[in-house]
């Protein structure tokens, strides 16, 4: 059984999951509200599919049925982590792995998004100007359920106009789509029918530098990358990718730009750890610690420019005070 207790600051903690047929209220893995205060207030015991516990009791988590460790989702969707055998999360086979690794497109099309219950979402345009709303949903209707909430829009450039059309069936959606593609739809003859755009869900990004300076790394090597005066970082902006390289790789780096660097976030997150929080890439840190005293990037607030107008060609070097152009 597990430990029951709560989890403090500091501590290794891993994670598990339960399966949908065996999902225990908090309360019984020692989280959550008190049963007491449950029972006085009449709140519902919660459930939940993921919870975290000490690394001591992983080895008891194992005799609790329906519990289990959750499947790495850098391994699941691409079949490799960096963390290797140091990942909390389990690397299945490769014959489960291959079957859970599919593409974007397979992931999250409208296929699937039907048979977890969510509706299918059509785009109909060209919808005539002088179309009546009711006749659509009716015309709609009788190839499958739509939802009811559907709202002309206007079309850009075009007296035309377009609406969003949500069918709670694939397959409905389908039928919908071939026969107003095929002009059989009386008084609709000029619609289309096609599926809205999935887009993909936003990924942050905020620390690609780190990925680009250990890219830099690999393919180039230190050797390479610390001879004469180091990397020269044009259009460098704010200086981030040279305040990495110097404090954190101590590869010597200068920054080429007209704009003033702004180093306040990046020294932030080296004073808060954020830097050396993933032991994975300890190898590529090895200059400054949390603790040091940073160091600031060589600047050079410079701006070339080249080119033409109808008084002839003109080269300029802007290097003056205010970041004025001086022409040469």
């Amino acid at each position: 059984a597990l430990c029951g207790g709560a989890i403090h600051a500091g501590e290794i903690i891993i994670p598990l999951e339960q399966t949908a047929d065996q999902r225990m209220p908090l309360d019984a893995l020692g989280h959550g509200p008190l049963k007491e205060r449950q029972e006085q207030e009449k709140i519902p015991a919660r459930r939940k599919s993921m919870f975290w516990i000490h690394r001591a009791c992983g080895s008891d988590a194992s005799s609790l049925q329906g519990v289990r460790i959750p499947v790495c989702k850098h391994w699941l969707q691409r079949g490799v982590c960096i963390f290797g055998s140091e990942c909390l999360f389990s690397h299945p086979p490769s014959t489960e792995k291959n079957q859970g690794a599919h593409s974007f497109e397979e992931r999250r099309s409208w296929q699937t998004i039907s048979e977890q219950g969510k509706p299918v979402v059509l785009h109909a345009r060209n919808i005539p100007s002088n179309a009546d709303k009711d006749e659509l949903v009716n015309a709609l209707g009788k190839y499958g359920e739509i939802a009811q909430d559907v709202e002309f829009k206007e079309m850009k450039n075009s007296e035309k106009k377009w609406c969003v059309v949500k069918f709670f069936n694939y397959a409905d959606a389908q039928d919908a789509m071939e026969a107003f593609s095929q002009g059989r739809v009386e008084g609709f003859e000029s619609v289309k029918l096609s599926f809205a755009h999935l887009s993909r869900k936003k990924v942050k990004n905020e620390f690609r530098v780190g990925v680009f300076r250990r890219w830099l790394e690999d393919k180039f090597g230190l050797d390479t990358l610390t001879s004469g005066s180091g990397v020269l970082d044009v259009a460098g902006g704010k200086g981030e990718l040279s305040f990495e390289l110097l404090n954190l790789s101590s590869i010597p780096s200068t920054v080429v730009d007209p704009r003033p660097l702004q180093l306040h976030l990046f020294v932030k997150r080296l004073r808060m750890g954020l830097y050396h929080r993933n032991s994975v890439h300890n190898r590529y840190n090895r200059g400054v610690g949390q603790l040091d005293p940073f160091r600031v990037p060589a600047h050079l607030r410079i701006h070339f420019e080249t080119w033409g107008d109808n008084r002839g060609e003109r080269d300029t070097l802007g290097a003056g005070e205010g970041g004025k152009v001086r022409e040469v």
